[in-house]
């Protein structure tokens, strides 16, 4: 840590903050995606769904760059 030390910056945000917090723009971009399909109920299949998702959103960087467009998590890119 010392040697990058003078790249990282420490925020400090409220307990609960979803709006501050990145993940939640993913979150709610996979449940979007997830609940535009039928409802899977075989077992495993909501997985397979969800990871499918996710390996899309793997491959196109760009979307994963919108989560940080709003100006509250702008710190975090």
């Amino acid at each position: 840590m010392a040697k990058n030390g003078s790249k990282i910056e420490l925020f400090y945000l409220p307990s609960y903050s979803p709006n501050l917090n990145p993940d939640e723009y993913l979150n709610r971009d996979l449940k979007a995606q997830l609940s535009k399909r039928p409802s899977k109920r075989e077992k495993g299949e909501f997985t397979a769904l969800a990871k499918t998702k996710m390996l899309l959103l793997q491959k196109s960087p760009q979307r994963a760059e919108k989560y940080f467009n709003n100006e509250k998590v702008r710190y975090a890119a």
